[in-house]
């Protein structure tokens, strides 16, 4: 949680510099987002988003577990964290709406644990590079949802031995997730 209140205040701090009424002249904008899945997950998601015409930067922190059926291994526990930016290039100049495609990257700290003894376990870290791509929903008094998808390659995994057991991990992950976000 060290992570996400430097966050929170640097969102604060944004909403003091972005303009008190955000027109559509503007230029400049500010956003932040959440991931709700990744609260449901028993974990956080905090973005911050900085955008110029079609261009969009994202900064953000999350952590979540992953359920068995996302990771695809019997009798292993898994969960992450981590912080990424994101690149992002919108069809809609006002980023409003619509499409947009971009790129991130991302740091992630792993930890697999076997269900049946949970002293058999690993940390891991690793860096993740993709692409994305997604659409903006405008949502009444300046909130949007932004349903995306990534492609994601680690390099350097490998299979994993905790004591009897093996874990399988692919370098390449699909991701598909929803924002809810606010425009300042």
């Amino acid at each position: 949680m060290f992570i996400s209140r430097h966050f929170i205040c640097l969102t604060l701090l944004l909403s003091l510099l972005a303009p008190a009424s955000a027109s559509a002249h503007s230029s400049l904008r500010a956003d932040v987002e959440v991931d709700p899945i990744a609260y449901l997950a028993d974990g956080y998601s905090l973005h911050v988003g900085a955008g110029w015409e079609r261009v969009r930067a994202d900064f953000g922190a999350f952590a979540l577990t992953l359920p068995e059926l996302a990771h695809g291994n019997d009798g292993f526990q898994v969960s992450m964290h981590g912080f990424g930016v994101k690149l992002d290039l919108f069809y809609d100049p006002l980023q409003l709406r619509g499409p947009f495609v971009g790129v991130e990257a991302g740091w992630l700290r792993t930890h697999i644990a076997r269900t049946d003894d949970p002293r058999t376990q690993e940390r891991a870290r690793r860096l993740s590079m993709g692409v994305r791509a997604g659409w903006r929903f405008a949502l009444p008094a300046r909130f949007f949802i932004s349903p995306w998808l990534g492609i994601d390659y680690s390099p350097g995994i490998a299979t994993r031995q905790l004591g009897e057991h093996h874990y399988e991990e692919s370098p390449w992950s699909l991701f598909p997730t929803v924002h809810l976000g606010y425009r300042f």
